[in-house]
C-alpha cells in the first residue's frame, strides 16, 4: 500500500480530497433530506437566522434590524437584567441599544458582518435568494479542507520531503473527517457560523504567510492576501484582531533575516502589503461599531438580551484562567458499560467555577482528543531538520504556537465558559499537531512504539468523531472531532 502511495502521490492526494468532500456532501444532503429542507437556498423567512435578518437590514440601507422592539422597552430602565424585563417580549441573544435621546431603541446583531458581506449578499445579488446557514457552513467547511490540503502539501514539498504520502493522506482524512461530522448539519446556528468563518480565514492567513516565506517572486501578493485574510477573520470574530501580532512577527523576520536590517523600497512595499488590508478591515469594523453603538470598541456584548447579565461581571480577567483551563482542557469524561462506552457529558464541578460563570458539563480537549498533546512536541525535533531550512521551520512553528497561545489565553480569560469558544484553541492545537508529525517524520522513520501510540491516538480520534458526529450527539459539542471546523 505504501509503495502505491509513493508511485502515485498526486492521484492519492486528489483522490483523498474528492473522497472526503464526497462523504461530506453525501452526509450534508442526507441530513437536509431528513429534515425536509432545501439543499442550497431558501427564500427569506422571519426565523431564518440573525445573519439573514442582518442581510435584509443591509439591503434596506441600515445596520439595525428591521422592525422595532416592544414599546414597553421605552419604560424599562435596565432591560439587560432578566428580572427587570418582566414579561416584556424580546428577541433572545440580540443586542438592544438606545442611543442618547432615543426613546425606544433598536435591535442589533452583535456578531461581526463578515459572513453577510462575503456569502449572503453575493448570493442574493446572483440568485435573488439568501442562502441557508447550512449551505454557507458547507462552503466554509469545503474551503477549509482545501486550504488545509494545500498547506499540508506545500509544507511537505518545501520543508519535509521525507514525509511519506501515506501520512499526508492520513492527516487530510483526519481534518476532513472533522468537517464531515460537523455539528452544524444537525443544528447550525450563528455561533458556528462566525467561528467557522473566522477559523477558515485564519487558516488562509497562515497559508499565505507560508507562501510568502517560500516564494520571493510573489511575496508582495502573498503578504497582501495574508493581511486581507487576517482582516476578514476579524470580520468573523473580534479576537482575531490579534492576528496582527502574527503579522508584526512576520515583518520582523523579513527585516532581520531576509533584508539584514537594510530597508529598501521593495521592503517598504512589502510592509504596506502586509499591514494595509488588515488595517482597512479593522477601520471598517470600527466604523460599523460606531454606527451601531456610538463607540468604535463596542461590539454589542454589553447590550445582549439573555440570561447571562454580562454587565454584572468583568468580561476579561486573568483570574478566570485556572478555572477555564480545567473546564476546556482537563475535565475528564465518564466511562460506561454501554455503547459508545464513553460519555463526554460529565459532572459539572460548580465549586470550581467563579460565581456566575456558566458552562455545559463537557469533557476537556485532552481527555477527549489526546492526540492534540502532540502539539507541544515539535521543537524537540527541529535539530534534525535540513540546516538551510531550519530557520524557516522554526519560525513557522513559532507563528503557529504564538497564535495558539494568544487565542487560548483570550478564550480562558473570557467570563463565559461556553463550548463554542474552545473551538479556536482546538483549531490551533490541531495545526500544531500536524506540524509536529511532519517535523518528527522528517527527522527519521517512526519507531515501533511511536507507530503503536499514533495508531491508538488516531483510532481513538476517529472513533469519537464518527460516533458522536454521525449520531448527532448533543452532549459532546465542546471537543468532539467534528468541532474542528465549524464547528460547534
Amino acid at each position: 500500500m505504501t509503495s502505491f502511495f509513493q508511485r502515485h502521490p498526486r492521484s492519492c492526494l486528489i483522490g483523498t480530497y474528492v473522497l472526503v468532500l464526497s462523504l461530506f456532501l453525501t452526509y450534508y444532503c442526507w441530513q437536509l433530506t431528513r429534515d425536509n429542507q432545501k439543499v442550497f437556498v431558501f427564500v427569506y423567512e422571519p426565523n431564518g437566522g440573525c445573519f439573514v435578518d442582518l442581510s435584509m437590514a443591509f439591503l434596506h440601507g441600515q445596520v439595525s434590524l428591521l422592525g422595532y422592539p416592544d414599546p414597553r422597552f421605552a419604560n424599562n430602565k435596565n432591560p439587560y437584567i432578566e428580572a427587570e424585563r418582566d414579561d416584556t417580549p424580546y428577541l433572545y441573544d440580540l443586542s438592544y441599544y438606545r442611543a442618547p435621546g432615543e426613546k425606544l431603541g433598536r435591535y442589533y446583531v452583535y456578531f461581526q458582518p463578515g459572513p453577510v458581506l462575503l456569502f449572503y449578499l453575493p448570493q442574493y445579488f446572483l440568485t435573488g435568494q439568501l442562502p441557508s446557514q447550512r449551505w454557507v457552513m458547507f462552503l466554509l467547511s469545503s474551503i477549509s479542507i482545501l486550504l488545509y490540503s494545500l498547506l499540508l502539501r506545500l509544507l511537505v514539498r518545501n520543508y519535509f520531503p521525507k514525509v511519506p504520502i501515506s501520512l499526508e493522506v492520513l492527516l487530510m482524512f483526519m481534518f476532513g473527517l472533522c468537517n464531515m461530522n460537523n455539528f452544524l448539519q444537525v443544528n447550525s446556528n450563528v455561533y458556528q457560523m462566525e467561528i467557522s468563518f473566522a477559523t477558515t480565514f485564519t487558516l488562509a492567513c497562515f497559508l499565505f504567510l507560508f507562501l510568502a516565506l517560500v516564494s520571493k517572486a510573489w511575496r508582495i501578493l502573498w503578504l497582501g492576501l495574508a493581511s486581507l485574510c487576517a482582516g476578514l477573520a476579524f470580520g468573523g470574530r473580534p479576537t482575531c484582531v490579534f492576528l496582527n501580532i502574527v503579522l508584526v512577527l512576520m515583518w520582523i523576520f523579513l527585516l532581520w533575516k531576509e533584508y539584514k536590517l537594510a530597508v529598501s523600497w521593495v521592503f517598504i512595499v512589502e510592509s504596506i502589503a502586509l499591514f494595509l488590508p488588515s488595517l482597512l478591515c479593522c477601520a471598517a469594523s470600527a466604523w460599523y461599531n460606531y454606527t451601531r453603538f456610538g463607540n468604535i470598541f463596542e461590539f454589542g456584548v454589553a447590550y445582549q438580551l439573555n440570561g447571562g447579565e454580562y454587565g454584572r461581571y468583568k468580561h476579561f480577567l486573568l483570574s478566570y484562567i485556572p478555572d477555564s483551563i480545567w473546564c476546556y482542557f482537563l475535565q475528564p469524561g465518564n466511562f460506561g458499560p454501554r455503547f459508545p462506552f464513553v460519555d463526554t457529558e460529565c459532572y459539572n464541578h460548580t465549586e470550581l467555577l467563579w460565581k456566575g460563570r456558566f458552562r455545559l458539563p463537557c469533557s476537556g480537549i485532552f481527555p477527549a482528543l489526546p492526540i492534540t498533546l502532540l502539539a507541544f512536541a515539535w521543537p524537540f525535533y527541529t535539530k534534525a531538520q535540513i540546516p538551510a531550512k531550519r530557520e524557516h521551520i522554526l519560525f513557522f512553528g513559532l507563528l503557529l504556537s504564538l497564535w495558539a497561545l494568544i487565542i487560548t489565553t483570550l478564550t480562558c480569560m473570557f467570563f463565559s465558559v461556553i463550548h463554542h469558544y474552545v473551538v479556536e484553541p482546538l483549531f490551533s492545537l490541531i495545526l500544531m499537531t500536524t506540524f509536529t508529525l511532519l517535523v518528527r517524520r522528517q527527522a527519521g522513520p517512526f519507531f515501533l512504539w511511536e507507530k503503536i501510540v499514533l495508531f491508538l491516538l488516531f483510532t481513538y480520534s476517529y472513533y469519537f468523531g464518527i460516533v458522536y458526529g454521525l449520531t448527532g450527539d448533543t452532549h459532546w459539542i465542546q471537543v468532539k472531532l467534528h468541532n474542528l471546523y465549524g464547528w460547534y
